[in-house]
């Protein structure tokens, strides 16, 4: 193992960018098709939701570890982190623009969703819940906090 990497934290950074890379490359044809923003929302949601439902050990053992990543690695992450933000933010301000969402600020709103779904880690497992009911209950959740009125 220490012939490709220096130590444990290298090696728990790149997995983690390569699961996280792998989202946000899974998500661009999404953010380039013409589907309406709410359903670009809750693809996106959905492929976050899965993607830590079925990488659970993975983001726990990361997020208990990140902190003591060195600045090198914890940048590359930050990088990464960054561009699934903008990513999210940008459905959020298409939605907005479009009048599919609420007035609301797209940054915060896309920060507090990948929060809310990262934090699954700590208390998912597939004997408790079915990983699609939880998808269910969060995109629901999510939408009806973003959607605007109807006629709005």
């Amino acid at each position: 193992m220490y012939r490709y990497f220096e130590n444990k934290q290298e090696l728990l950074a790149k997995i983690f960018i390569k699961v996280a890379d792998a989202l946000a490359l899974g998500i661009q044809p999404l953010l380039a098709s013409s589907l309406a923003p709410e359903e670009k929302l809750r693809r996106t949601i959905q492929e976050l939701l899965r993607t830590i439902g079925e990488n659970v050990a993975l983001f726990t053992v990361f997020y208990s570890e990140e902190a003591d990543l060195p600045p090198r690695l914890r940048a590359e992450v930050a990088e990464v982190r960054l561009r699934f933000v903008a990513n999210v933010e940008r459905i959020l301000n298409d939605g907005i623009r479009q009048g599919a969402f609420r007035q609301i600020d797209g940054k915060l709103i896309a920060y507090a969703i990948i929060g809310m779904c990262a934090w699954m880690h700590k208390w998912y497992t597939p004997e408790e819940a079915r990983l699609e009911d939880v998808t269910a209950m969060f995109v629901g959740l999510i939408e009806r906090g973003c959607l605007a009125p109807r006629g709005a």
